[in-house]
């Protein structure tokens, strides 16, 4: 069994991780494991293209990939198609699964990217598309280690604020970032593919174990670059629409996420930064945030 620490959880493996670095532990939160199961055996109490949530559990699924099957927290149960490999499921494992799991643990999770500046987290939201890993990984050349991409968890436990624990230490590039960027070698590791994206093992990644929530931007896809402050009402909305999986939350579930993004937000500034539609720009855009968070 392999053993890692992601989002703040102790998980033990069958399936050997590539991606991420062993952590010595005896004990585990939660496991991720192969099994042979029906996501379709059981009455579904919602379902989509590739979802069904059912009284026991999460099913996810993708044609010609295989399945997950994410219970009470503390399982990710993976019955890959026939003869697939298992690198091919693991961008999918890492990625939606977690972010269930992370949610059945009572976890805020945002789709969002982050990066730890002055020893906080500093986390940009925004459609797909509009930049989130590309915003950080810019400012991690910068010299700003990555927390997480596309999927932040955030833990309300503390009073005086919230925080957040380190992801999986993976970013996705659209192919023309990585064209921009040129030198390959100094994001990490290609680990896989698809026809939008590639996936990279990041070298650069904090080692902090959990860091305050310092700032969050909700990135906006304008001609020009432009910061301004966001006001509670259209903070809230815009931590509502970021919010990962909401679609598979049933109506307790929804009521739960309104009241946390509400702490959220009275907690933690959150800002509108228009990017501009010129990558050329992302350098300029990375100073403005740089120098706003020294502020």
């Amino acid at each position: 069994m392999y053993h890692y620490l992601l989002h703040g959880i102790n998980i033990q493996s069958e399936i050997k991780l590539s991606q991420l670095s062993l952590v010595q532990s005896t004990s585990y939160d939660a496991e991720i494991r192969l099994s042979d199961f029906d996501p379709f055996k059981d009455e579904a109490l919602k379902e989509g293209i590739n979802f069904r949530v059912t009284e026991n559990a999460v099913f996810l699924f993708w044609k010609d990939i295989g399945s997950i099957k994410i219970k009470d927290g503390t399982e990710i149960l993976i019955n890959p198609e026939k003869n697939q490999k298992i690198d091919i499921i693991l961008p999918f494992i890492l990625g939606p699964a977690l972010a269930v799991l992370l949610h059945q643990r009572k976890k805020v999770i945002l789709h969002a990217s982050a990066v730890e500046m002055n020893g906080e987290a500093v986390a940009f939201m925004g459609d797909t598309g509009f930049g989130k890993s590309t915003t950080a990984m810019i400012l991690q050349r910068k010299g700003h280690p990555m927390v997480s991409d596309d999927i932040l968890s955030v833990n309300l436990t503390r009073r005086e604020y919230p925080t957040v624990n380190p992801g999986t230490p993976v970013i996705k590039l659209r192919y023309d970032v990585t064209e921009l960027l040129k030198e390959e070698e100094h994001i990490g590791k290609i680990f896989y593919e698809n026809p939008i994206k590639k996936f990279y093992q990041i070298k650069d990644w904090t080692n902090k174990k959990t860091l305050r929530l310092k700032s969050i931007y909700i990135l906006k896809n304008e001609d020009e670059i432009n910061l301004e402050t966001y006001n509670g009402h259209e903070a809230f909305l815009a931590l509502i629409a970021n919010s990962f999986l909401i679609r598979l939350f049933n109506k307790q579930e929804k009521l739960d996420n309104f009241r946390q993004c509400h702490k959220i937000i009275e907690k933690v500034p959150i800002k509108l930064l228009s990017t501009g539609k010129d990558l050329e720009n992302l350098d300029n855009l990375a100073d403005i945030i740089i120098k706003e968070e020294k502020k």
